[in-house]
């Protein structure tokens, strides 16, 4: 979780907008996929020419982005099919954020202090052993605690700035939401999760009808 806020926070922000244009919507996000898929695929196009242009030993990799012999409605459609493969490139970019969203708050939170009290149990057991007890087996456990122990405050201190992280995307994203004490600290997780699978569903079910159109084309 850690990891997501820092490296795709950028990506999330580049793409909130979208979301919130559909609104949870599919019929919304339905008709908004094609154009951001299209602006996407002309803007990595010319990209790619660009670059093409100012080194002609990559003209050869990458022959099949030069559209200027194509149709504008062949153009159109070349946009579509390089925007859909970035927009379908998403859930990927975003896993971190699809995984978080899996994570039950309560268990999270908890964890760290469930496993301090395991650790106390098992101390207690030790002492309670006696100096009978005492020996290669004892000093090896006492060791093991300890480690235990310092693992644990280690944790709890990470727990607690991923904490202040979540908190802070989360009013960056949806001011206000952070004070809701009903919803879960993880909910814009869930909200992106849910938006990412929608847009997969929408990229999938538009490159299956260009390739049954494709099809059609070629058959006639």
């Amino acid at each position: 979780m850690d990891f997501w806020i820092k490296e795709d926070k950028n990506t999330l922000e580049a793409y909130w907008n979208s979301y919130a244009l559909a609104a949870g919507n599919h019929p919304s996000t339905k008709s908004k996929v094609p154009k951001e898929a299209s602006s996407e695929g002309r803007g990595f196009v010319i990209n790619q020419n660009r670059s093409c242009g100012r080194n002609t030993s990559q003209r050869s990799l990458t022959s099949t982005l030069n559209l200027d012999n194509l149709t504008a409605e062949e153009r159109r459609k070349e946009y579509l099919i390089q925007g859909l493969s970035k927009l379908e490139g998403l859930s990927i970019e975003l896993s971190n954020v699809k995984k978080a969203a899996t994570i039950e708050y309560d268990s999270f939170i908890h964890i760290c202090s469930a496993l301090n009290n395991r650790v106390s149990k098992i101390k207690k057991l030790l002492v309670e052993s006696g100096n009978a007890e005492r020996g290669g087996f004892a000093r090896e456990m006492k060791g093991f605690l300890e480690e235990c122990e310092a693992e644990l405050t280690v944790v709890r201190e990470k727990q607690t700035r991923v904490m202040e992280l979540v908190r802070k995307t989360t009013e960056h994203y949806q001011a206000g939401a952070s004070r809701d004490k009903e919803a879960t600290p993880f909910q814009l997780f869930v909200i992106v999760k849910d938006f990412l699978d929608m847009v997969t569903l929408v990229c999938a079910e538009i490159s299956s009808k260009l390739q049954k159109k494709s099809s059609t084309v070629e058959e006639n």
